[in-house]
């Protein structure tokens, strides 16, 4: 296949992931073994939708089929998350995944050449972040760029998931190890409306991190962050039907959006910090 990007990222409605599939389908090896610690079963619904969107990109950039067996490896023998590993047939496959949901949307990134370390993470507009959470999770810088818009911590969370993964080598996930700084207000101001380019650095336990291609979007009502460890990562977004027709987008069969970002660019209340899905 002669791909046209170094990052392909989809977006797709949860129930549409579902829709007509048996969740009991059967999973392999250690993918299984994971699934089956998933006791919550929303939680449940969220991974076999981020699979199913994962698997669907994988096919398409490796030319696999039904008959191939993929497993997608998210937790390591202690349990915490870690970078998906991709085993195809019994063997490894060198690449580079990344998946979020929420209750409502699902959202994967993958890097066929594996040229580059993936982040993503999806945020839902309508999660409340309450005074006590951000307090304790975000930087002062970060708190006073927030109280000026209380939507833009959802802006804030989503660039610290996606940062987080792309660049943290297996950490434990503390969220105040990323701190986001807005580049210049108007840039930021356009995240409300429209793919934010250009607009944030960021920098990871006091260092700046660089290099990096950082892209945001508003898709269905969720904060869409995308983080990859290169200078110059090509990112293509999709959006399949019928997710992309109930987004009011045109009745075609998918709609992409691809651009080119240097430099750091993007695509676009518990006390307990919540966890991390790689």
């Amino acid at each position: 296949m002669n791909l046209q990007s170094d990052c392909l990222v989809r977006y797709a409605r949860l129930d549409d992931c579902l829709a007509g599939a048996d969740l009991r389908a059967p999973h392999f090896g250690e993918e299984a073994r994971q699934f089956d610690r998933i006791a919550d079963a929303a939680r449940r619904r969220q991974w076999l939708a981020g699979r199913a969107v994962a698997r669907e990109l994988l096919r398409e950039a490796f030319g696999f089929n039904q008959f191939d067996t993929l497993e997608i490896i998210s937790r390591g023998d202690n349990g915490l998350g870690m970078r998906p590993l991709v085993v195809a047939n019994g063997c490894r496959i060198e690449c580079g995944l990344s998946i979020s949901h929420t209750p409502r949307g699902v959202l994967v990134a993958l890097d066929p050449k594996n040229d580059c370390a993936l982040g993503v993470d999806l945020c839902d507009g309508s999660e409340s972040f309450t005074p006590g959470f951000l307090r304790l999770w975000f930087t002062t810088g970060e708190q006073s760029w927030i109280a000026r818009d209380r939507r833009r911590a959802a802006i804030v969370w989503s660039i610290k998931e996606a940062v987080f993964k792309a660049v943290s080598q297996g950490a434990p996930w503390n969220p105040r190890d990323i701190e986001v700084h807005p580049v210049s207000e108007p840039d930021a101001r356009g995240a409300e409306t429209s793919a934010l380019f250009n607009a944030f650095r960021c920098d990871y336990r006091g260092q700046a991190v660089t290099p990096l291609s950082l892209a945001l979007r508003l898709v269905d009502g969720h904060t869409a962050a995308i983080a990859c460890s290169s200078p110059n990562a090509t990112i293509q977004f999709s959006v399949p039907l019928p997710s992309a027709r109930d987004l009011h987008q045109q009745p075609t069969t998918r709609r992409s959006v691809a651009a080119n970002y240097g430099g750091r660019h993007l695509i676009p209340s518990a006390a307990i910090v919540p966890p991390i899905e790689y």
